[in-house]
């Protein structure tokens, strides 16, 4: 600032003290000369550019120290204490068995369930990368009740797979412990996953000779830190296939009149449709139900109904869709079960049904 009458240059600044922003210092210099004044004003942006650098990088640091400082339930058993930075292994782990030596093994076919115990030293929320600086990634380790990780399995035979795992957190309390599934068992229809991730990942199918697995869980910034690792080892079984995880059943039949007389003429509809075509020739109708059926009007014989199909190939996987179809009641009494006409399709003709699905599913229910 110029103040005419006195012909003096004033200058003023503010600096954090590096106590949060509401604490401040102030300086006010003046200069009869306007270069002095203007020097002064350049070394003050340059002590304040400094502040804020200091401050900016305080931050993340103090955001981290608060997450640290939360507490979480810490070693849940002695053998969690005895276990902690490990990954044991096991078919069926539970709350109840979880400190059992007993419930974990190191050998598994390809066709039995894995779940994996993960003890950590600390809680889950707190591997936090200590050189992140966006303090919004970091402050979501704080407020969120979701810690996320990568799970890696590195083969033997030179294969990985990997997949996200999502550690829930109770409120107020921050895990040391969690149970996760690896390898689901056969038709688990109603859960969220399937073993796509690892099935066709490491392509295990027909294991003649056993394989090692390492098993790391690891936190998913640029700079992967490493919270558990452990092991175990695939051997072969004789006809073992690994389960996708998710079955392929077509649910339960809706319920409605001459129930017995329309299914016949739709498995007829399905098994001319595919022998009808070279792609499909080979496919079987393995099993199917009517979901759901309505008319477009009350006065309306020709009810719409939809039907959930399962489709099996000559290596015995299974995949499903669905179609809809009309059903039309004739009046000649030798075609007493009526016939179908094709309504309409989510995907297609069925060849074109089949070519657009892969078996991720299980047969049967």
């Amino acid at each position: 600032l110029y103040t005419k009458e006195k012909g003096v240059y004033y200058h003023s600044y503010s600096s954090d003290n590096n106590s949060g922003w509401g604490a401040y210092t102030a300086t006010k210099e003046k200069s009869k000369e306007k270069t002095s004044a203007y020097e002064l004003l350049k070394k003050y942006d340059e002590l304040f550019e400094a502040e804020v650098d200091a401050y900016n990088s305080n931050v993340p640091r103090r955001a981290i120290s608060k997450i640290m400082a939360r507490p979480d339930e810490g070693f849940t058993s002695d053998w969690h204490k005895t276990n902690a930075g490990k990954l044991l292994f096991g078919n069926s782990i539970t709350a109840a068995n979880v400190n059992t030596a007993a419930t974990y093994k190191t050998k598994f076919a390809i066709d039995e369930p894995i779940m994996v115990s993960i003890f950590a030293d600390k809680g889950f929320n707190k591997y936090v990368d200590f050189k992140e600086n966006d303090l919004a990634k970091i402050e979501n380790y704080n407020s969120n009740a979701e810690s996320v990780f990568n799970l890696e399995l590195t083969l033997s035979n030179g294969t990985k797979a990997s997949r996200f795992v999502y550690i829930k957190h109770p409120a107020n309390k921050f895990l040391t412990l969690y149970i996760h599934d690896i390898l689901f068992a056969k038709a688990k229809a109603k859960n969220a996953e399937d073993n796509r991730w690892i099935k066709e990942q490491v392509k295990l199918e027909g294991l003649k000779e056993e394989v090692q697995v390492k098993v790391e869980l690891l936190t998913t910034g640029n700079e992967p830190y490493k919270i558990a690792e452990g092991g175990f080892s695939f051997i072969p079984r004789p006809g073992a296939v690994m389960p996708y995880g998710r079955s392929c059943s077509p649910g339960e039949d809706y319920k409605i009149d001459r129930l017995a007389k329309i299914k016949p003429v739709i498995a007829a509809i399905f098994k001319k449709a595919l022998a009808a075509k070279p792609t499909t020739a080979k496919l079987q109708l393995n099993e199917f139900t009517i979901v759901s059926g309505w008319q477009e009007a009350p006065e309306s014989p020709f009810p719409f109904l939809e039907v959930n199909f399962v489709v099996k190939n000559e290596k015995g996987e299974c995949f499903s869709g669905s179609d809809k179809y009309l059903w039309y009641e004739t009046k000649s009494p030798a075609e007493e079960s009526g016939y179908f006409v094709r309504a309409q399709s989510k995907v297609g003709e069925i060849e074109r049904i089949v070519d657009n699905l892969y078996p991720y599913c299980d047969c049967g229910k």
